[in-house]
């Protein structure tokens, strides 16, 4: 396995970039140095994911967690698809799948190996390993896969000739909440506030209460919005509308677009998901009756350069079966009507009591 190394100029630059998204809290944190000011945005900021000057393993030893939680799946996923865009340049991101093998421990550094692994000429796989070291002692917390191909202006740029073939968009799933022919902008606005939607749902006041304190309450950056499903109650849709500055200081190359889109989409992705299995009982993920592992996580990525997190965009997500306590989801992240990542994951519910 060839370890990966990268100049502290391109660290450098990496965290600027990663900067502008990271700013804009979410439900979940990130990298939390301090839980009771939790803007998950910023944290990512103060992570110190630097390749080590003699392994070259990518670290990340600000402490996570948040109200006792380990370290959130989203996070590492995140972290995984950032690794794969600092090994190469002028690749776009197919996707990524992740295994979560054990918890991790809240208050270790993490650490994330990676390796190379051509497929032809123009397409390639980054694995990673995720990894803390206990006692001595390396454990892998989860393994990771992220499939990349080389873009198209890379190819001409490089004066071979691309050949394009088949084209299919994909149909989005906009219409089973919304009326036909509005604007996203529109649609957003026909959504509930998060805390108005789970105040409705959540059947126990103190689950309420904790939803508002800890998910509610401190972030910031982002507006949420949810719209249950009009005939399943294993369906919603989430809205966003992210606080970003009008204008980026210097404007960021296509290259740093794209990997802004990647690194925010990822961490996102496992947002709500699982937690639509328990919406329909009247339960969050903050309760006392169920926990839900994640077990599994993939994203395919559409093409998304045009992809603008200035305006609004949507999560639609749903959950294909509950088996044997086994929660399958899927989820597709849409904008102006077009679907620019497919998400699938698996979780496994547990009982926190006997009874």
């Amino acid at each position: 396995m060839r370890v990966s190394r990268v100049s502290q100029d391109r660290c450098r630059i990496f965290y600027q970039l990663v900067f502008v998204i990271l700013k804009l809290s979410m439900f979940l944190a990130l990298c939390i140095s301090n839980p009771l000011d939790i803007n998950s945005y910023i944290k990512l900021a103060n992570y110190s994911m630097e390749a080590d000057e003699q392994t070259g393993h990518y670290k990340c030893t600000v402490p996570f967690g948040l109200e006792g939680r380990p370290v959130f799946g989203g996070q590492i996923f995140s972290h995984i698809i950032g690794c794969a865009l600092k090994e190469t340049a002028g690749y776009e991101v197919i996707s990524g799948d992740c295994v979560f093998k054990n918890k991790t421990d809240p208050v270790l550094p993490i650490v994330y190996k990676s390796s190379v692994e051509p497929l032809g000429k123009t397409v390639m796989v980054i694995n990673i390993d995720v990894i803390q070291e206990v006692e001595g002692k390396e454990e892998v917390r989860a393994i990771g896969h992220v499939l990349l191909q080389k873009k198209k202006s890379a190819i001409i740029s490089e004066k071979k000739k691309y050949i394009k073939t088949i084209h299919k968009s994909q149909k989005n799933s906009l219409s089973e909440y919304f009326k036909p022919r509005l604007s996203d902008k529109e649609r957003i606005q026909s959504m509930q506030p998060a805390i108005k939607y789970m105040k409705k749902i959540l059947r126990d006041k103190e689950d309420f209460n904790k939803y508002v304190e800890i998910a509610h309450k401190r972030c910031s950056g982002v507006d949420v919005y949810i719209s249950q499903h009009k005939t399943c109650k294993f369906a919603r849709c989430i809205g966003y509308q992210l606080h970003m500055e009008k204008e980026e200081t210097p404007p960021l190359s296509e290259e740093e677009h794209l990997s802004q889109v990647y690194t925010y989409l990822s961490f996102i992705s496992d947002e709500y998901l699982l937690e639509t299995a328990l919406t329909s009982v009247g339960l969050c993920i903050i309760n006392t009756k169920y926990n839900i592992l994640t077990l599994s996580h993939s994203v395919n990525f559409n093409n998304c350069e045009k992809f603008n997190l200035k305006e609004p965009f949507f999560y639609t997500m749903w959950i294909d079966s509950i088996q044997n306590n086994m929660a399958r989801c899927s989820g597709m992240i849409i904008q102006n009507k077009v679907v620019y990542a497919n998400i699938k994951q698996i979780g496994k519910i547990i009982p926190l009591s006997k009874d």
